[in-house]
Formats: structure tokens, sequence, C-alpha cells
């Protein structure tokens, strides 16, 4: 395999949904911070809305990236099949979250391939874990313990215990370095799935709790760099990893110091250029705000001035302009 450019996946279940626009977020903070070039594989259903305006706008968009920033995008058609479809978890859950447990077939010429979440901001290098060499080291998939399993109820450890899932390897799967090539030669991984969404109807997080089943006593884990979860830890630096907004997302809470860093790369992407598509998370950003005033930084500001900032403070950006004060 070349190990020249960074393979990176997302399971986008729908190229009409509006959440493309986060994932554009997502790949456009990972290529402008990344020394290596950078190939993106696009997971989803191309049968769902094909002939829909949105549809046809996110793939022009997905092109003009290309063009930007000389990342290469490859889509790859899958229809899940009825036991993903019909498990209880998927009336809970997207089902794009389960599209990275076909990543073994659907990537047949890749051994590695680094799986993101698209509610993630990358703030740093992603070329230096695939640079790490670990390509000799024999373990099925390297991510993060997951640092919210200590806020779970009683019923959900138990319920980890019974599936023979142990705490202190259990994993956070919004940011996975899958060693695909094993995984098709020592499981039978596709067969393995049907056997525990049957079996389990009822999983708490139906896709992370399943592949922590499969691979927690096969799992590289990795510092918590590179999946620093902004909901629980707060107080964290957030200068150089991997920002993973799980709980309140930026585009709906301005209340997190790195909320920025997500309208930051919106605005450098092509969805940036788009004001009245992203319009409506503003909107939803002024609902949920004090009606006088937001503390930010420090210091409070009107509401009002608060959001025209923020619009032109990305704007600004774009164009180049560095100086710009609250």
């Amino acid at each position: 395999m070349n190990l020249d450019r960074l393979h990176v996946m997302f399971g986008m279940w729908d190229l009409a949904d509006p959440y493309n626009q986060h994932i554009g977020v997502t790949i456009t903070s990972l290529v402008m911070n990344c020394s290596l070039p950078v190939t993106v594989h696009l997971l989803y259903d191309e049968n769902l809305h094909k002939d829909s305006p949105e549809y046809q706008e996110n793939q022009l968009k997905y092109q003009q990236m290309e063009e930007m920033f000389g990342v290469e995008i490859c889509y790859h058609h899958i229809e899940l099949p009825a036991y993903v479809l019909n498990h209880p978890g998927t009336k809970r859950w997207n089902p794009a979250t389960y599209l990275r447990l076909f990543a073994p077939d659907l990537l047949p010429d890749l051994d590695w391939v680094l799986y993101l979440d698209g509610d993630i901001v990358v703030t740093c290098d992603l070329a230096e874990i695939w640079n790490q060499k670990l390509w000799n080291e024999n373990f099925a998939v390297a991510a993060v313990r997951d640092s919210c399993m200590f806020d779970w109820s009683k019923s959900i450890w138990k319920r980890h215990e019974n599936m023979n899932v142990p705490h202190e390897n259990y994993f956070n799967a919004g940011f996975l370095l899958m060693n695909l090539k094993k995984i098709r030669t020592a499981y039978n991984f596709q067969e393995t799935v049907e056997i525990i969404l049957k079996k389990y109807p009822a999983l708490p997080f139906p896709d992370q709790d399943l592949l922590n089943i499969v691979f927690s006593h096969d799992v590289k884990i990795l510092p918590e760099t590179y999946n620093n979860c902004v909901l629980f830890h707060p107080d964290n630096d957030y200068t150089n990893c991997v920002i993973h907004y799980i709980g309140e997302k930026p585009w709906r809470n301005i209340g997190h110091s790195v909320s920025w860093e997500y309208w930051r790369y919106l605005f450098r992407s092509p969805w940036g250029n788009a004001p009245e598509k992203y319009m409506p998370s503003v909107r939803l950003l002024v609902s949920r705000a004090p009606l006088d005033e937001v503390v930010l930084t420090g210091r409070i500001i009107s509401l009002r001035k608060f959001v025209c900032n923020l619009l032109r403070r990305g704007w600004n950006e774009v164009r180049g302009v560095k100086k710009f004060r609250w």
C-alpha cells in the first residue's frame, strides 16, 4: 500500500442531507493542517434523493473542495442490508453511523484507513499518526478511550460487562485508525456484525458498542489528543488536536470557547460561500442565546453585535484580512 497519501473515510448516508456541510468543515480543517496529500472516501447510498437540487449542490461543493485544496474525493455506494435498517438502534441513530462497519469490503484496495465522525474539527497534522510506523503492529483498530463512559448509568456498565467489553479498553468510535487488512483476514467481520446486531437489539450505542464487542481485545489505545471531547473536557488545550464536539454542536451552541473553530473552517470551505445555507444555524444560535447579551471571551457584548461580528470575522479571514477586533 502507498502510504504517501492519507486515506480518510466518512459515513455520509445521504448526499442531499444538510449534514454534508459539517463533513465539509471536517475535511477542510483536516486538509488545511495536513502535510500529506489526502484522499477522502465518502460512503453513501446513491439511491437517496439523487435527483434533488441538494444532492447536486453538495456534489458540486465536493468538486470545488478538490479544486481548492487538491484533495481527492472518492464515492463509494452502499445499500445497507435489512438487518441493519431494521435494528432498533437505527430509529435513534442515523444509518450513516453503521457505514464504517462495511469499510473492509467497500475499500478492498486499502490496507489502512482513518475514520472520522462529521462533528469533528482537526487542528493538528494527522500525517503524524499516519507516519508513526504503526503498520507492523498487530492490532485491528487504534482509538481513544471513551471519556464519557464515567457518566453512564449502572445499567449501561452492566450491559457492557455482559457483552464481555472491558471498561479499561472501551473506545470512542468517532476517530478510528482501522487495519483493514487484518480485519479482512483475521475476522469474519460482516457475519459477526449481523450476529451481534440480531443478538443485541438494545445496544446503548449500536455501532460503537458493536466495534467494542469485536475489537476491545485487539485495540491500540491512542492519546486523548486524537479525540478531544469538548463536552467532558472544557478546560483542555484544543490548539493542536482533534476536536470532537460530543453533545452540543457548535452550529447549535456557542457556549464553548472552541465553538469558533467550526465557524472558522466553515468560512474557508465551499459551504461558507452560501450564507443562505448556514443562516439557519445562525438563527438557531440567536434563538438559544440570552435575549439581551451573551458572554464571550470574558466580556459581555450585545447578541446582535456578536452575530454581526461572527459573520464579518469569517468573511474577513476568507479574504485574507488578518486583524479583526470583536
